[in-house]
């Protein structure tokens, strides 16, 4: 789970604007550009936090709907392409696997002052099993975690004078 959030983010840019970037602008055209990319932000930041559920929403209604549409009007070849749209299943908020990162995380501290205080009992090969596992799995997180920065160059944030 990354830190902060998209949202949050976006939000800290959009405060940065009022802060210090819109203050700055001068003249009715640069004004108006900064509001509408504070307007801009606003409206990413609502699709970050709304868009999965309403397109899982829409998607199930709309598949709903169609179902009954092709079974009364008998309409089986629209049924047969419909049955071979894969169903993308439940959405699941951002917030909500956040929690469950957050509880998995603890356990997995937990389980692994559990192994380290029970080496003795445990042995070395049946710790290192348990704890290899772990590692591996804390390895692909923390890849996973530095692919949202790592892509980036310097040349892409700073002008030419490293400003």
């Amino acid at each position: 789970m990354l830190n902060p959030t998209c949202p949050d983010l976006l939000r800290a840019i959009i405060a940065n604007m009022d802060e210090v970037v819109l203050p700055q602008l001068e003249g009715p055209h640069a004004l108006s550009a900064g509001k509408n990319i504070k307007l801009l932000l606003a409206h990413v930041i609502y699709r970050l936090e709304h868009e999965g559920e309403s397109l899982a929403t829409d998607n199930a209604e709309k598949r709903s709907v169609l179902a009954t549409l092709t079974e009364r009007a008998g309409a089986s070849e629209l049924r047969a392409r419909l049955d071979g749209i894969p169903d993308a299943g439940r959405y699941v908020r951002v917030e909500d696997l956040a929690v469950e990162a957050i509880r998995l995380r603890e356990l997995a501290v937990d389980a692994s002052l559990y192994v380290h205080h029970n080496a003795a009992t445990l042995g070395a090969a049946a710790t290192a099993e348990c704890l290899g596992p772990l590692r591996a799995q804390l390895r692909a997180q923390l890849d996973r975690d530095s692919a949202a920065v790592s892509h980036l160059s310097p040349a892409e944030i700073y002008d030419h004078k490293g400003v």
